[in-house]
C-alpha cells in the first residue's frame, strides 16, 4: 500500500469515528508529505478530497487541495473540489474566481461538474442575498438557473441538475421574479421529465436517486407519492448525514418549507429524525420545529402512516425531553448554561415533584443562587416560565461537578426526567449512542440542539462520549438511545484524560446520574 493510500485509510477510520483531532493530525501529516515531494496518485488524492467533503471538513479540504496542487496535482478535479470547499465556507468571491478558470477543460464530465457547481454558487448567493438587493438578487437566481439548466441539457441523466432548475424556477414563480428562458418548458413539465428519468434509471441505487424523486414529487404537489419516495431515500443504506443535511437545507432555503405549515410540517420532522439517528448528527429546533415534531407523531398523518415511517415517535419522545430543559440565565437574562428537571423523589423522600440539575461550575461556581434565573422554553405554546432558585445540594467541580436546585415555581404540565434504571454497556456488540440536549450559546430565539454521540468510555462516576456539543452545553442532560436519563454533561476537550487507560483523547464528559443520586441520598441521610 502506498503512503498516500495508507493516509486515506487512516483518515477514513478517523472520520468514521468522528475523531476530529486524529483527522486534523492525519491531514497535517499528509500535507507535510505532499509538500516534501512524496509521490501521490490522482485516484488516492480524489478519494481523500471526497472523504473530507462528505464528512464536512471544508477547511482541511482547502489545505489538502492546496498541498496537492503544490505536489503537481493541481488538476481541474482538485481545483473544483477546492472551489466547492470555498462555497461550503461561504467564501463565494474566491470560489467564483477559481471556477472562472475551470471552463472548457476538454473533459466533458468535468465541465458538467463545474457547470453544476456554478449553479450552486449562484444559488447560494441568491439565498444569502436579501430582497432589498433587488436586481442583483434576481441576477443571481437567473445565473443559477442558466448554469444548472446548461448542465442538464447537455446530459439529462444528471437529474440533480434538473431538479435544482425545478426548485429555482418554483422559487422565482413564488417571488414573481421574471427569468429570461425563451421557449423553455415550465417547471412542472421539467419536474415530470426529471422524475421519469430518475425512476427509469434502475441501475442507480444511490441515495440521490430517491432524493431527486422525492423533490420532483414535491414540486408536482403529489405529497403521498413524495412521502413514499422520502421513505426510500431514508431507507437507503448509503444515505448519510451529509445527504440528509443537504436535503434539509434545500427544502428550507430554496423551497422555503417550514414546520409551521404543510408540506414542511409533514416532511421536515422525519428528515430531522433520520439525521439525528446518524452518528454525529445534530438537529437544532426552534419552537415551531418542536411543535411540528410532536404533532407529526401525535397526529400520525395519513401520508406518513402510509409510507411506513417508524422514527417519528422516537423523535417526538426526544423532543418531549426538550420541555424539561431550561436555560440558566444571570440577572441580566443572559444565557450562561443549561439545566434540566429531574424527578425529586429520585434523590429521596420529602422533595418537590421536580428539582433542577446543573453543573457546580455554573451554580454556584459562575453564578450565585441569588443571581440565577432558570427559563423554560418550548412549553407547547405556553409562555416561557422563569423561576428563581435555591441550592439543595452541591458537589465541587473537581468532584461530581453537580448542583441540585430547588425552584421557586415549576412550569405547568412538564414531566421531569427519571434516571435510567440501567446504564449502557461499553462492550456492547453495536456502538452505544448517547444524546445530549442543550441550548446553543447565543441563540437569539428559543432553540434546542439535539446531538448524537457515541459512548467511548465510562467509570463508576464518569462517562465519556464523542465530542459534538455546542458551546453553552454545560449542565445539559445526556440520554441513552431510549431517551432514558443517564448523565449530566459537564466538560469536553481535545486532551481529556481517558478513564480506562493512560493517555488522552478528544471527548466530551458527563457525570453519571446514578453517582449523583447516591451522593445526594448519602448527604441527606447524614443531615
Amino acid at each position: 500500500m502506498s503512503w498516500i493510500s495508507e493516509s486515506y485509510e487512516n483518515l477514513r477510520v478517523s472520520a468514521q469515528a468522528f475523531d476530529r483531532v486524529r483527522v486534523e493530525a492525519g491531514c497535517a501529516d499528509l500535507i507535510a508529505g505532499l509538500r516534501s515531494g512524496a509521490p501521490a496518485d490522482a485516484e488516492s488524492a480524489e478519494d481523500i478530497l471526497e472523504l473530507l467533503r462528505r464528512k464536512r471538513y471544508p477547511r482541511l479540504l482547502l489545505r489538502v487541495a492546496d498541498a496537492l496542487s503544490q505536489n503537481g496535482h493541481g488538476t481541474p478535479a482538485v481545483r473544483r473540489r477546492y472551489a466547492q470547499a470555498l462555497i461550503d465556507q461561504e467564501e463565494l468571491m474566491a470560489a467564483d474566481a477559481v471556477l472562472a478558470g475551470l471552463t472548457d477543460t476538454e473533459d466533458e464530465d468535468e465541465d458538467l461538474r463545474v457547470a453544476g457547481l456554478l449553479g450552486r454558487l449562484h444559488k447560494q448567493l441568491f439565498v444569502l442575498t436579501g430582497p432589498a438587493a433587488g436586481e442583483r438578487r434576481a441576477a443571481h437566481l437567473g445565473q443559477a438557473v442558466r448554469a444548472y439548466e446548461d448542465a442538464y441539457r447537455r446530459d439529462p441523466t444528471r437529474t440533480w441538475h434538473g431538479i435544482n432548475v425545478v426548485a429555482l424556477l418554483a422559487r422565482a414563480e413564488r417571488e414573481g421574479i421574471l427569468l429570461a428562458r425563451p421557449q423553455a418548458e415550465p417547471s412542472s413539465a421539467l419536474a415530470a421529465r426529471v422524475l421519469e428519468t430518475t425512476l427509469a434509471d434502475e441501475g442507480s441505487a444511490g441515495p440521490w436517486r430517491w432524493a431527486v424523486a422525492f423533490e420532483a414529487e414535491l414540486a408536482l404537489g403529489r405529497y403521498a407519492r413524495a412521502a413514499l419516495r422520502l421513505r426510500q431515500y431514508l431507507d437507503s443504506p448509503d444515505t448519510d448525514g451529509f445527504e440528509l443535511a443537504s436535503t434539509i437545507d434545500q427544502l428550507v432555503e430554496v423551497w422555503e418549507l417550514n414546520p409551521d405549515n404543510e408540506p414542511g410540517a409533514t416532511f421536515l420532522p422525519p428528515l430531522q429524525a433520520a439525521l439525528l439517528r446518524k452518528e454525529g448528527g445534530r438537529v437544532t429546533l426552534d419552537l415551531p420545529g418542536i411543535q411540528a415534531a410532536q404533532d407529526a407523531a401525535a397526529l400520525g398523518t395519513t401520508l406518513l402512516q402510509d409510507a411506513g415511517f417508524q422514527s417519528l415517535d422516537w423523535m417526538a419522545e426526544g423532543v418531549q425531553r426538550c420541555r424539561t430543559v431550561a436555560r440558566v440565565d444571570n440577572e441580566y437574562s443572559e444565557g450562561i448554561a443549561t439545566g434540566f428537571l429531574v424527578q425529586g423523589s429520585a434523590f429521596g423522600d420529602g422533595l418537590p415533584e421536580a428539582v433542577l440539575l446543573t453543573n457546580a461550575h455554573v451554580v454556584p461556581g459562575t453564578l450565585s443562587a441569588a443571581r440565577t434565573r432558570v427559563r423554560f422554553r418550548g412549553l407547547g405554546g405556553q409562555e416561557d416560565h422563569t423561576s428563581g432558585v435555591s441550592v439543595l445540594w452541591s458537589s465541587p467541580a473537581e468532584e461530581l461537578d453537580a448542583t441540585v436546585l430547588l425552584l421557586d415555581s415549576l412550569p405547568a404540565g412538564v414531566q421531569p426526567c427519571v434516571p435510567a434504571a440501567e446504564f449502557p454497556e461499553l462492550d456492547a456488540a453495536e456502538p452505544q449512542r448517547l444524546f445530549v440536549i442543550g441550548h446553543p450559546e447565543g441563540a437569539g430565539r428559543p432553540m434546542f440542539s439535539l446531538e448524537n454521540n457515541t459512548l467511548l468510555d465510562l467509570s463508576e462516576v464518569r462517562v465519556q462520549y464523542t465530542s459534538a456539543t455546542l458551546p453553552g452545553s454545560s449542565g445539559s442532560p445526556v440520554f441513552d438511545e431510549q431517551w432514558q436519563l443517564i448523565a449530566v454533561h459537564h466538560s469536553g476537550g481535545n486532551q481529556l484524560p481517558r478513564l480506562d487507560q493512560a493517555g488522552t483523547h478528544r471527548a466530551n464528559e458527563g457525570i453519571r446520574l446514578d453517582a449523583i443520586v447516591r451522593a445526594v441520598r448519602r448527604s441527606r441521610a447524614q443531615q
